[in-house]
């Protein structure tokens, strides 16, 4: 097991996405929200190197590190939101904060504080929940 990496993210609004996809191992992501407004997705992935075009690589696909732009080649990734298999993410969400789903996100733990939202619906083991309160298992949570 690799130490947890920790993310929190405070006073802000923003677009983009957080993933939590590993490179070896379990490698957890525990990601905080406190006063955030944030449009994306929030979810474990699986991660593929892809070409230029965003081609996945063949399995096997040797990066040479001795060409000139190889950085472009190691830097190029795809994720792909997917259920965790040993990258699990936990978030929570305080400060009023809200987050404005854009794409099927799978989260492991979920903590939603009082005054703190998801535009999205929200899955626990395939039962519905909505509102604050602290959850725990498969959650899947699709756009609004």
């Amino acid at each position: 097991h690799q130490h947890d990496t920790y993310a929190s993210f405070s006073n802000m609004t923003v677009e983009g996405s957080i993933y939590n996809a590993c490179w070896e191992r379990i490698q957890d992501l525990q990601v905080t929200l406190d006063n955030v407004r944030l449009t994306g997705a929030i979810s474990s992935t699986v991660a593929n190197h892809v070409d230029a075009e965003g081609k996945a690589l063949p399995v096997g696909f040797l990066i040479d590190q001795n060409v000139v732009d190889a950085h472009l080649g190691i830097g190029r990734l795809k994720n792909v939101p997917a259920p965790s298999v040993n990258n699990e993410l936990t978030l929570t969400l305080k400060g009023g904060s809200q987050w404005t789903v854009t794409k099927t996100s799978y989260l492991d733990r979920l903590t939603i504080e009082d005054g703190s939202s998801i535009q999205g619906k929200v899955t626990v083991d395939g039962a519905p929940v909505s509102g604050p309160g602290a959850y725990a298992g498969r959650i899947v949570v699709d756009p609004a």
